[in-house]
């Protein structure tokens, strides 16, 4: 009961559990953002230039492909830093 350490005995408090998380929590904010910018930006282009659902589509996979990119990196940062402990 007097554990203070996360609960998994390894001195580490709840805060710094948590930051764990944060990344990917942004991660996903930030995808959801760059599908709403992609899909609005490639449906305002689509329909001043009539090139309907063209850049709409250009747009959804240039967010999937940016998130995916952002994901790898955020991965990689998160196993080299649990590799340093």
């Amino acid at each position: 009961m007097g554990d203070r350490g996360g609960g998994r005995g390894s001195g580490r408090s709840p805060w710094a559990e948590l930051g764990r998380y944060a990344g990917l929590f942004a991660w996903g904010f930030n995808t959801a953002a760059a599908l709403v910018l992609g899909i609005w930006g490639g449906n305002y282009l689509d329909r001043r230039w009539g090139t309907a659902p063209w850049l709409a589509v250009a747009g959804v996979v240039l967010a999937v492909t940016l998130s995916l990119y952002s994901l790898v990196r955020e991965i990689s940062r998160v196993e080299s830093r649990e590799r340093r402990r």
